[in-house]
């Protein structure tokens, strides 16, 4: 079973027993925590490049948001209850991870889909498998994209030649059992056409990103960051460790040529609407 919850996300009206615990209650900023109000702010930061709010403007936006996790870590956990008191929790694997994060300023815009810093590309993966008592935390970096074949291997399902060559992730099985599982991990954006961004970061915690072109007619932006010593992704090194910026591009191209992409484009930038209300 596959369940995408939407309960974090921007795009819906606050739930009906929203109290606003999380929120400064001398707040005094010209917010509310509306759906247009959210909608017109992600607008302007895929337009203009970024957007102007105040830090209390942005720590509403954050209290906003911390609700929304708290309400569906409540509802989520009464259905591990539920697994639990009808006996089924123990024969069942549970994989939770996120399509992607939520930037509430940290590098001048909001929502998500229009830039790759680790407050969009850096979210969680929680297992729980039957026959793997107690916690541990993989230090390593893993991707995603390793749930599937962690899956497979975990419920001992053998695949074909085909499945093998298409899936791009690894299982997680060893590192599950104490092992190493960290590398190099890419991403990607072409969100809605404002944008398109590639990324890696590297297992000993380098990171690049290419703008490929954006809004604006930028193009060719590279950024270099050290979040071993840099996490909150602040100082670009691109000027300052040219050697290391020139290996990493070379990684990121290489990787696009192996998905079938020519990284010298065309790349159109336009305006795509994902809702009704965009591009108007």
């Amino acid at each position: 079973m596959f369940v995408h919850g939407y309960d974090c996300h921007g795009q819906y009206n606050n739930f009906t027993n929203f109290t606003g615990r999380f929120l400064d209650f001398n707040y005094t900023g010209r917010f509310n925590g509306t759906i247009q109000e959210q909608a017109a702010l992600r607008e302007e930061g895929l337009a203009n490049g970024r957007i102007n709010l105040s830090e209390n403007d942005a720590g509403f936006w954050r209290a906003w948001y911390d609700e929304k996790i708290n309400d569906a870590d409540a509802r989520f956990g009464a259905f591990i209850a539920e697994l639990r008191d009808t006996g089924l929790l123990n024969k069942t694997i549970i994989m939770i991870a996120a399509d992607h994060g939520t930037e509430f300023y940290e590098h001048g815009k909001f929502d998500h889909g229009g830039t790759l810093y680790q407050e969009l590309i850096h979210v969680p993966l929680v297992i729980w498998a039957p026959g793997f008592n107690g916690t541990k935390t993989v230090a390593g970096q893993v991707s995603t994209m390793d749930m599937m074949p962690t899956v497979l291997e975990l419920l001992n399902i053998s695949t074909n030649e085909t499945v093998r060559r298409q899936m791009k992730g690894i299982s997680l099985v060893p590192a599950m059992r104490g092992g190493n599982a960290s590398r190099d991990v890419y991403s990607e954006t072409d969100y809605r056409l404002y944008t398109h961004k590639r990324a890696i970061v590297t297992a000993d915690g380098w990171k690049f990103i290419l703008t490929l072109a954006e809004w604006g007619n930028r193009t060719d932006v590279k950024e270099l960051y050290n979040l071993n010593i840099d996490p909150n992704e602040t100082t670009n090194l691109i000027d300052s460790e040219p050697r290391i910026a020139y290996e990493l591009e070379q990684k990121v191209i290489r990787h696009m040529r192996d998905m079938g992409t020519d990284w010298e484009g065309p790349w159109e930038i336009g305006c795509v609407p994902a809702y009704p209300n965009q591009c108007r």
